[in-house]
């Protein structure tokens, strides 16, 4: 648990309270997340604090650096997400929906920190590639050469057929 991501809601007036964050590759870290060279992210939360709910609204916005999905070089990917995520204080503990958690009403703190986490891997784009006349030229030539070597290869097929 990252103790800074523990917001501490049981002293806090109904209405709205704001918090502010920063976070790195410590923060990825911590979770054995290793797949980014470099990130750099700012998290604005905005709590609106009801009677017996939590209503978090979470921006993230920033860059992560990350291995080109193409040519291997790194790629600077811009994130921007708004996430909303609704505590509700019940009883005890209940099975999480998609969009609500619910916690028992004793507990006086709740940890954002895995649902940061989550958001913002869920913001990154599926591939993570530069524009084409951004890649490493010599990774592109290369790679295009063994597709050719590749097509080439048809021996393999011919034997397969022969087996029909």
């Amino acid at each position: 648990m990252l103790k800074q991501f523990d917001i501490q809601f049981g002293g806090l007036s109904a209405g709205s309270h704001h918090f502010e964050f920063k976070i790195d590759n410590s923060f990825f870290e911590s979770f054995d997340y290793t797949d980014f060279d470099s990130c750099d992210l700012s998290i604005d939360v905005m709590l609106e604090k009801q009677e017996r709910m939590l209503i978090f609204d979470i921006a993230i916005h920033g860059n992560v650096a990350v291995p080109c999905d193409r040519c291997l070089d790194i790629v600077n990917i811009p994130i921007k997400s708004q996430q909303q995520l609704i505590v509700k204080l019940a009883n005890s503990f209940l099975d999480e929906g998609d969009d609500i958690v619910y916690l028992p009403e004793r507990e006086s703190n709740f940890d954002i920190s895995n649902y940061i986490y989550e958001y913002v891997l869920l913001s990154l784009p599926t591939q993570r590639v530069h524009r084409i006349e951004e890649c490493n030229k010599d990774m592109i030539k290369r790679i295009e050469e063994l597709k050719e070597e590749k097509s080439n290869d048809t021996s393999i097929w011919a034997d397969l057929k022969k087996i029909k």
